[in-house]
């Protein structure tokens, strides 16, 4: 033991000398320093990064802030160097007012490969004995300080980090990446200066910077002038650049309130968005109501008015004003009759921008209806062109931030509000569509009116229950039967009209304002004695599906469509391999099947298939061959009617209908 503690007195002996030699040797620089000022006029010292002592903080610690000062510097010169330069790298700045921690915390690491970055830590550059030149000025606060970015607001020409995607998302960036929360921070680098990099932000690529942090997300530090910024989703820019890039403003809170005189269309988009634009709102709705009352996690009015902005492609504002323009009715004006509706984000050469664009293009094989696709990502594919693509309609928005705790899937509904369609339908990127697909919009007309004015979804192949995990279904199934369940589950496909707005506006409403359906006693459907259906709080309810599911059972939704979103595009070789000789036979693979029936809502045989899309294709190679190939059956007169029940195909919902009253669905 004694021998030991000697050890340890050498120890602190030696470490405490190293320190002291350190001490003087630092100090004598920094009193030369301070002498060379006062003596030497022309000399001039950066005052952002002073060496300093403070009470209470020892040598290591003013030499670690001392160089992570230092290293910033010259990461914001190279950057200034670089700045409007068509393919200059771009600075990888994390601030110019870092704490110790922060500093000691980061690292930088360099991906050796653009498909994936290794996450390896590569050592701090030594701080330059003396600088070229001043230090770039501090950026303004970042984009993702913010729930949504709406129009950027930073300086022109100044480099700035801004949002770029959440956890388990890609981010697409053209300079340095960067991945955390807070103050803790990794930088990515392109390989090269410039170069356009793709980073997997999630912890199975990455390292786990903060464990059990759902904030953590990636951010693109963007440089105002250079090539890619000019490509950036034009509300990630500044106002100014998205103006003068010719991204007019299509929607906004004083859009959506200008029209609200316009029609009944117009008086549903307002009612579907006041809450998100309206100071009044609140207190006149909470003073009617008290349940409307927002909840600790609310987002702020600010944030909510951002939400409701979108822009315009420059490349397709011809298109818009085309379709857009009302066909000569001043009522209509800035409102497009029918439209399918899309929204996505992602790499311009990754897997879902490569789903969105097969998605596209089978519109366009099979529709004679517009597509609007709304993008929440940082850019788009160069080739979704009006030249390539003359019904589509490409807007931007700000997608959610990390700070928001949104999943992406509920920019669907805020797609929904940019759209202004009359009559819409929604399609997920991971579907194609078929041939006699716009039946859906006659379908949709006809069922959503002012009389029943909510969006319709199609049954799922699943009957979800109980057994599932969901907060929400103690309310639903306050027995065994789930009296107040008045649908099955529905696919997030939904069809809607603009009578359904105010119904679309209201659960995203009531999401974003973390509102609560109070505790309600209620009487089931087959009579007998009250039920109690707890409280639920509808920011509790994690995804897009699960609160339109929960959205129709609470209004007592009735109406369901049979399956118009096909499982998965194997189900279309049973047409692909129908022959005229088979007549109305559909005998060949599952395709020909029934979804299956459910003891409590569909008791006669399940539910019909319409073959207008299909949904789970996820290989954007084997999307193109089917629509090839469905396209060469059309082409050759031998595609079959789109209709499947009960091992049929049949001519027309009506004819189906006809031959089977009963069945629960509608078609």
């Amino acid at each position: 033991m004694g021998k030991r503690g000697n050890d340890l007195s050498v120890a602190r002996c030696v470490k405490y000398n190293i320190g002291s030699f350190l001490a003087v040797l630092l100090l004598g620089s920094w009193y030369f320093s301070a002498s060379l000022i006062h003596f030497c006029p022309n000399h001039t010292e950066p005052a952002s990064a002073p060496l300093s002592f403070e009470p209470g903080r020892g040598v290591n610690a003013a030499l670690k802030t001392w160089s992570a000062k230092k290293r910033v510097e010259t990461d914001v010169r190279n950057s200034g160097k670089a700045g409007g330069k068509e393919d200059d790298s771009v600075a990888s700045e994390e601030s110019a007012q870092v704490s110790p921690k922060q500093q000691e915390d980061t690292e930088e690491i360099t991906p050796p490969s653009e498909s994936k970055p290794v996450d390896e830590a590569v050592p701090a550059e030594a701080p330059p004995s003396e600088p070229e030149e001043e230090a770039a000025p501090t950026p303004e606060p970042t984009a993702s300080e913010e729930v949504a970015s709406g129009d950027s607001q930073s300086q022109e020409g100044e480099p700035h980090w801004i949002f770029c995607s959440a956890q388990w998302q890609e981010c697409s960036c053209g300079g340095n990446v960067r991945w955390g929360n807070d103050d803790k921070w990794k930088i990515i680098k392109p390989k090269k200066a410039g170069q356009l990099q793709e980073v997997k932000c999630n912890v199975q690529v990455l390292e786990d910077l903060i464990p059990g942090d759902d904030g953590k997300h990636c951010e693109c530090l963007v440089s105002p002038g250079n090539s890619f910024y000019k490509k950036l989703n034009p509300m990630l820019q500044s106002e100014s650049d998205a103006e003068a890039s010719g991204a007019k403003l299509v929607a906004s809170c004083e859009i959506f309130e200008a029209g609200k005189d316009q029609g009944d269309w117009g008086r549903a988009q307002w009612e579907a968005v006041e809450a998100f634009c309206s100071k009044s709102w609140e207190k006149r709705a909470v003073k009617d109501n008290p349940s409307l009352e927002a909840g600790a996690r609310k987002l702020k009015l600010t944030d909510m008015q951002k939400l409701m902005r979108a822009r315009i492609d420059p490349r397709f504002v011809s298109t818009y004003d085309k379709l857009f323009g009302g066909g000569g009715s001043s009522e209509k004006k800035g409102w497009i009759p029918r439209a399918f509706v899309n929204y996505f984000a992602g790499s311009p050469a990754g897997k879902h921008a490569k789903m969105t664009e097969e998605l596209i293009r089978s519109a366009h094989a099979f529709s004679s209806e517009p597509i609007i696709v709304v993008h929440f990502g940082m850019t788009t594919s160069p080739s979704l062109t009006p030249e390539n693509y003359p019904r589509l309609v490409l807007l931007h928005a700000a997608p959610f931030s990390h700070l928001a705790r949104k999943s992406f899937n509920f920019n669907k509904l805020r797609a929904f509000l940019f759209a202004r369609a009359l009559t819409g339908v929604e399609l997920d990127s991971d579907q194609f569509l078929a041939p006699q697909v716009d039946r859906v919009f006659a379908m949709t007309e006809t069922e959503i009116t002012k009389e029943y004015p909510m969006p319709i979804m199609p049954v799922h192949f699943l009957d979800r229950g109980p057994k599932d995990l969901g907060a929400w279904w103690d309310r639903y199934c306050p027995d065994t039967v789930c009296s107040l369940q008045t649908l099955r589950w529905g696919h997030a496909h939904p069809t809607w009209t603009y009578w359904a707005l105010p119904f679309i506006g209201r659960w995203l409403r009531k999401h974003m304002r973390d509102e609560t359906l109070l505790a309600v006693d209620v009487k089931p459907k087959g009579g007998g004695r009250l039920l109690r259906a707890p409280a639920l709080r509808v920011a509790d309810i994690p995804e897009d599906e699960d609160l339109l599911n929960v959205a129709l059972w609470e209004e007592k939704a009735t109406k369901q469509w049979c399956k118009f979103d096909i499982t998965d595009p194997l189900e279309f070789r049973s047409l692909l391999e129908w022959k005229p000789s088979h007549g109305n036979r559909c005998s060949t693979g599952s395709g020909c099947s029934n979804i299956f029936d459910d003891r409590r809502f569909y008791r006669h045989g399940g539910a019909a298939k319409m073959f207008y899309t299909a949904h789970h294709a996820v290989v954007p190679s084997e999307t193109a061959k089917y629509v090839s190939q469905i396209q060469k059956k059309v082409d050759q007169g031998t595609w079959p009617d789109a209709v499947v029940f009960d091992g049929k195909f049949w001519p027309s919902g009506e004819t189906l209908r006809k031959a089977h009253p009963k069945m629960e669905c509608l078609v």
